[in-house]
């Protein structure tokens, strides 16, 4: 069983993308957690077993009630044993209606790792023709950021300018720190109009290719 466990959790760790690098300490830390539980459970336990339970001939009343209780759990995990298999297609039916129900549910979830209401990230990427250089770029930055203050919601734009190369760069536009916590989700609902109002404007040029896209917050 320990294995069995460590084998299960481990290889998360090892997920390329993002969920490797969201559940990757998790998968280790539980992966490892299993396994040391699983010596602890084959030497120190029965070692102390061996030197800390003792027969007792006389139990006080603590240890009757502690037994008692044990001895009903047994014998009620044992009734329900019984039952469960004398109606054997009750539990199939059971385990059919439970699957089905799944797959009807799993239909209409979003299978998103991230959902819409954590992003709150518009990024411009700035893609230049070839050999343009950098005051060529910086140029239209600067036009960007214009456009990207003309939003109240925002109050950061952060501008990474000539990386990798002179004809590139990327606006991010960030929400109000001070937000409260209705008005940030409202501003997360209206990112993607935001967005959409804001693409045609940053269009300055034919000759340059930009693209508007939404960043996630836990990704940065």
């Amino acid at each position: 069983m320990t294995l069995t466990l460590a084998a299960v959790y481990a290889p998360l760790a090892f997920s390329p993308g993002r969920t490797g690098k969201l559940f990757a300490e998790f998968a280790l830390a539980l992966a490892g957690a299993v396994v040391v539980s699983g010596i602890v459970a084959l030497t120190l336990t029965p070692m102390m077993s061996s030197l800390l339970l003792k027969h007792n001939p006389k139990p006080l009343f603590y240890d009757r009630w502690i037994e008692s209780g044990l001895n009903a759990m047994t014998n009620g995990y044992a009734r329900v044993l019984g039952w469960t298999l004398k109606a054997r297609w009750l539990i199939v039916l059971v385990m059919i209606a439970s699957g089905v129900g799944t797959w009807l549910l799993l239909k209409d979830m979003k299978r998103e790792l991230a959902p819409l209401e954590d992003r709150g990230v518009i990024v411009n990427n700035v893609n230049a023709p070839d050999g343009a250089t950098l005051d060529y770029t910086l140029r239209y930055v600067q036009a960007l950021e214009r456009i990207g203050g003309n939003y109240k919601e925002f109050d950061r734009i952060f501008t990474v300018a000539g990386n990798p190369t002179v004809a590139q760069a990327n606006v991010f536009s960030a929400p109000c720190l001070g937000m409260s916590a209705p008005s940030a989700r409202q501003s997360w609902r209206a990112s993607w109009h935001r967005a959409s109002r804001a693409c045609p404007a940053s269009r300055l040029s034919p000759s340059r290719r930009h693209r508007l896209a939404k960043a996630s917050t836990a990704a940065q």
